[in-house]
């Protein structure tokens, strides 16, 4: 009974396992990403964290820069969790948009901007030697040319 049990519950969730069979084919010494503009050599240098101004659980693009910042020796907090504390994530919310408008960003990190509308970068306080850009681009993902 047990391995009729085990049997149908591979069956019912075998669908799952094949949106994965691509990324655990990969194989390689490095994680393939398309991070390797001049910025992005320069920032690993730079920088200390990578933290998203907006967070979010399963960001279209948290392999690349998690592999980036894994690379250099970086924390981030762009993460793909199974389960999410919504409370925990409406309140870090509250507190980057408030650390946003302020000028309160932690300078020391490299900040990912998506999800934050223009009109609010545009008002976000800089100083000299802020960069704004947009995300890199890269064929056949999330990623889309600016």
């Amino acid at each position: 009974m047990l391995i009729a049990a085990a049997l149908v519950q591979v069956a019912d969730s075998s669908a799952g396992w094949h949106a994965f069979a691509a990324i655990f084919a990969e194989r390689g010494p490095a994680w393939p990403t398309s991070l390797h503009s001049r910025f992005w050599v320069g920032a690993g240098q730079r920088y200390g964290a990578v933290r998203t101004i907006v967070p979010r659980n399963q960001s279209p693009f948290y392999h690349d820069v998690d592999y980036w910042a894994f690379a250099h020796g970086m924390p981030t907090d762009m993460v793909n969790l199974a389960r999410v504390d919504v409370g925990a994530l409406e309140d870090l919310t509250r507190r980057r948009a408030s650390e946003m408008r302020e000028g309160r960003l932690d300078r020391d990190s490299l900040w990912i901007i998506e999800g934050v509308p223009g009109d609010a970068l545009a008002r976000m306080p800089r100083r000299k030697g802020d960069f704004i850009g947009g995300r890199p681009k890269r064929r056949g993902s999330a990623w889309r040319r600016p």
